[in-house]
């Protein structure tokens, strides 16, 4: 079973995919394999680590695929 927040990665993914080498881009930006972040959108990844979902998140939403909604607070 899928989180919340694990789908609505998947949607932001989904909508980004629209634009060609998106998913490649936000790989790189987060740190996380593109080949997860396929996964994440198929729906096929369902135990995704936090530190994958806040990274992807934030990608999703600086490249305006998402409206933030959640506030993630800044590392020390």
């Amino acid at each position: 079973m899928q989180s919340k927040l694990v789908k609505t990665l998947a949607t932001g993914l989904k909508k980004a995919q629209a634009i060609p080498g998106q998913w490649t881009e936000i790989a790189a930006e987060s740190g996380v394999s593109r080949s997860t972040i396929v996964k994440i959108a198929a729906g096929a990844n369902t135990n995704v680590k936090a530190c994958n979902v806040e990274r992807i998140y934030i990608a999703l939403v600086r490249r305006g695929h998402l409206e933030s909604t959640f506030v993630f607070p800044s590392a020390a």
